[in-house]
């Protein structure tokens, strides 16, 4: 590279991206930090969704003016001057917009921090120039749409009030996306939450996977005879299908001697090879013996 194209690389830099160290608060900063994954994929969309409709509408507005300028110069209202300088702010608009969605695209495949790069980008010139622009752009568009209201027909020009309804309409249109999306961050954030204060309250390790216990090992399990004389208020029900036990009926009785019917005790141990009572599995006593 030569000399000139160094310096403006580094003038680019420079005006893109503040100085190491920089801070900044910006939501888009205080988002990652919360949720880097979510934020990523939420300007992925918006500011790809937002930067192809801003480059489709300066051409075809730009397209249009070339076409019909002289003759849009006969409505009582600056229309044709309204969309020139619509066109002028997309314009100035497009960069940073893509160097957000690129930029952020980049910093994630070359392993970078995203909280890293949304901090130099938005505590930048660009950022702040960007952010005043987006205000005009905003009050611009209020007042096209007042010029749009009260305009009055004009014979030889009757495309462009159709052009500002259009453009007005694809500025709803990107505010509805940026909603959506927002919404959709958001419901991403609290169901999150809400897991991580689920696997706090119950660890995994406390629920373990549902296994399924062999027929061999439901074979395995000992046959005792019930007598309530020995068990007083004690497991004198089966507690799969809550009914008592009969003195001298054959029960099955699991390793940590709870005592469950047999054909009840065989059809749980078919879906779960834990204890229904105090999940303890029927082969644990194999693992410490």
């Amino acid at each position: 590279m030569s000399r000139v194209q160094l310096r403006l690389a580094r003038s680019l830099e420079e005006f893109f991206f503040a100085a190491p160290g920089t801070p900044s608060e910006d939501p888009l900063v205080v988002s990652v930090r919360r949720d880097a994954a979510g934020t990523r994929r939420f300007i992925a969309s918006v500011g790809t969704f937002g930067a192809y409709m801003g480059a489709l509408t300066c051409v075809v507005c730009s397209t249009f003016l070339a076409l019909t300028w002289d003759a849009c110069g006969c409505y009582d209202r600056p229309l044709r001057w309204w969309v020139l300088l619509y066109v002028i702010l997309q314009a100035c608009q497009l960069p940073m917009r893509v160097v957000l969605v690129a930029g952020l695209r980049n910093a994630e495949s070359s392993g970078r921090s995203a909280e890293a790069f949304l901090t130099s980008l938005t505590a930048s010139r660009a950022w702040q120039i960007g952010g005043v622009l987006g205000r005009l752009m905003y009050t611009w568009q209020v007042l096209g749409a007042l010029w749009w209201l009260g305009a009055e027909s004009c014979p030889s020009c009757p495309g462009i009030p159709k052009l500002m309804a259009a453009v007005l309409l694809t500025t709803a249109l990107r505010a509805a996306v940026v909603f959506t999306a927002s919404r959709w961050l958001a419901r991403s954030r609290q169901q999150d939450r809400r897991g991580r204060a689920r696997s706090e309250a119950f660890p995994e390790e406390e629920f373990p996977a549902v296994v399924s216990a062999t027929p061999q090992q439901i074979e395995a399990l000992p046959c005792v005879k019930f007598a309530r004389s020995k068990c007083p208020g004690f497991c004198t029900s089966c507690s799969i299908c809550l009914s008592d036990f009969d003195d001298g009926e054959t029960l099955k009785k699991l390793p940590c001697g709870h005592l469950f019917h047999d054909d009840c005790v065989a059809s749980w141990l078919q879906r779960n090879k834990r204890c229904p009572l105090c999940v303890r599995a029927i082969d644990d006593h194999c693992k410490t013996s």
